[in-house]
């Protein structure tokens, strides 16, 4: 059995966060937002960091003053419905989603999902090579955005909820166009043959069964 994009985007999230700085020992995250693979908000929201005062840098970039957060949670009080909305899924989608996921690495979800980055694949798409890294450049969400059409709303780039929804819209358009056949392998496997429920994330957990074949 084939999996359709519909399949696909049913068993999908994408998650995005602006953050204090690069480095997720010592920064920390702004804003995360998380929707499904239909568009629809599964959690936005400001975070008050628990040591940073002040992110000059990155609030150049991505608009966020201390000013705007003061009133929000710590990233530890919405834990649990970070950890059971990312749990539910079976695909994670981001653009340099590493880096994102790095700042939730005491949300522990488990391993049973799978995480795909568009901006790698993005990166051979656009084509622009580099003898400095022997690879592909990684290019910027917008541009990615720019090459595929996309149409900013009122979430600009840099805030974490509008690059969900572009990036988004870029994987549809990658998948469609045959790229993520990975994705596309995985998902059809799991429709034709059903398995058994997972301890860990309580649903039919083809990544899994995987490890024990």
């Amino acid at each position: 059995m084939s999996a359709t994009l519909k399949d696909v985007l049913d068993n999908l999230i994408v998650l995005d966060t602006e953050t204090t700085g690069l480095n997720p020992s010592s920064d920390e995250i702004l804003q995360l937002s998380i929707i499904n693979g239909h568009g629809e908000v599964l959690f936005d929201s400001l975070l008050k960091p628990e040591r940073a005062t002040s992110w000059k840098g990155a609030m150049a970039v991505n608009g966020i003053t201390p000013e705007m957060v003061k009133d929000s949670p710590y990233l530890k009080d919405v834990y649990p419905t970070i950890k059971k909305i990312l749990s539910s899924y079976r695909f994670i989608i981001g653009y340099n989603v590493s880096f994102d996921l790095s700042f939730l690495h005491e949300c522990d979800f488990g391993d049973c999902q799978e995480i795909h980055d568009v901006m790698a694949v993005f990166s051979e798409i656009y084509g622009e090579w580099s003898e400095w890294f022997g690879n592909y450049k990684w290019q910027k969400l917008v541009t990615c955005a720019d090459y595929y059409g996309y149409k900013w709303d009122e979430e600009s780039a840099h805030n974490s909820l509008g690059d969900c929804k572009a990036t988004l819209y870029c994987f549809k358009k990658m998948f469609e166009k045959g790229y993520f056949e990975d994705i596309e392998e995985a998902m059809s496997l799991f429709l034709e043959y059903p398995l058994e429920a997972c301890p860990y994330c309580k649903h039919r957990c083809f990544i899994l069964s995987r490890k024990f074949d």
